[in-house]
């Protein structure tokens, strides 16, 4: 996000990210501010801006309508989406509690 933009760290901007997941049916799993990091290369004309790494449950063919309505907003300087599994962690534990018994 951009400092510049937004209020504070933007927690308030990332709501209404969170409530726009909601609405096209999905549901936020995490939301942490990771705070204000300098970029690689600047975004923008900008060297620095504060990030956020939300997690959410939110089917395929929704995630080009997320993007497509933040890719023009200006505190945004970049959104990134990734798809990915999650592990189950259950499973590893459970095998690893059988192990120890063994």
């Amino acid at each position: 996000l951009d400092d510049r933009k937004v209020e504070g760290n933007g927690s308030s901007f990332v709501k209404e990210i969170e409530s726009t997941v909601a609405d096209l049916g999905g549901t936020i799993i995490t939301s942490d501010c990771l705070g204000p990091k300098q970029f690689a290369a600047p975004i923008q004309k900008r060297n620095a801006g504060t990030y956020w790494d939300l997690t959410f449950d939110l089917e395929e063919d929704k995630v080009a309508a997320l993007k497509d309505r933040y890719k023009l907003v200006g505190s945004v300087l970049r959104l990134e989406v990734f798809i990915y599994d999650t592990p189950e962690v259950t499973v590893i534990k459970k095998k690893k509690v059988e192990e120890a018994e063994a």
